[in-house]
C-alpha cells in the first residue's frame, strides 16, 4: 500500500514511504488514508507541507480543518495510534530489532528460561518501549518483574537491551 509501513515489514527505514495530500484536499481524502492503512493494518505516513488559512503562498496547503477532522475521525475508531514519525518510527524499529533476535535458553530442573538481547542502533532514541504478549510466564527486566497492562500486552523498555522470560 503506497506511503504505509507495517510490522516487521521490509520497507527500507531510510527511504520512507509517504502519503501527501494534493492542495486543499479535505478531510475525506484524509479519512480515506486512515481508513484503507487501518483495514490493512498498516501504519500510514502523512506528509503536510503547509496548513491553511495562511496569506502565505507555500506548498500543497491543506485546511487545518481537513487535518483536525481526520484525527477526530481516527481516534473514533478505538484502535489507531496517532503520533510523530519519530515515535511510530522507534516502536517500527524496536519491534523489527527484537524479531530477529534468537533467545539464549537456558534449562533448569524449574523450567526453561529464555532471554533476548539486543543493542539499540546509533541515535535511536532514549525512553522507548515496545508492546508484547506472551502465552505464560514471567517477563522481566534487570530482574524486576514486568507488570501485565490490562490492555492486554507487556511494555518493555528498548534502553534496557534484555528481556527475559522464566517459568
Amino acid at each position: 500500500m503506497p506511503g504505509t509501513v507495517a510490522p516487521n515489514d521490509e520497507t527500507d527505514p531510510f527511504n520512507l514511504p509517504i502519503w501527501g495530500p494534493a492542495e486543499h484536499d479535505g478531510v475525506e481524502k484524509f479519512d480515506a488514508e486512515i481508513d484503507r492503512a487501518h483495514l490493512g493494518h498498516r501504519w500510514v505516513i502523512m506528509l503536510l507541507h503547509s496548513l491553511g488559512p495562511t496569506s502565505f503562498a507555500w506548498y500543497m496547503t491543506v485546511d487545518v480543518s481537513a487535518v483536525t477532522g481526520s484525527i477526530a475521525h481516527a481516534k473514533s475508531l478505538g484502535d489507531v495510534w496517532i503520533d510523530s514519525l519519530a515515535n511510530v518510527g522507534a516502536y517500527w524499529r524496536g519491534q523489527k530489532l527484537l524479531a530477529a533476535v534468537t533467545p539464549e535458553v537456558e534449562t533448569t530442573a524449574a523450567g526453561t528460561t529464555q532471554t533476548w538481547s539486543w543493542t539499540l542502533p546509533p541515535h535511536f532514541p532514549p525512553g522507548k518501549t515496545l508492546r508484547v504478549r506472551v502465552d505464560g510466564g514471567t517477563l522481566s527486566q534487570n530482574g524486576k518483574a514486568l507488570e501485565w497492562n490490562g490492555h492486554g500486552y507487556y511494555e518493555i523498555a528498548l534502553d534496557a537491551g534484555s528481556l527475559t522470560l522464566s517459568p
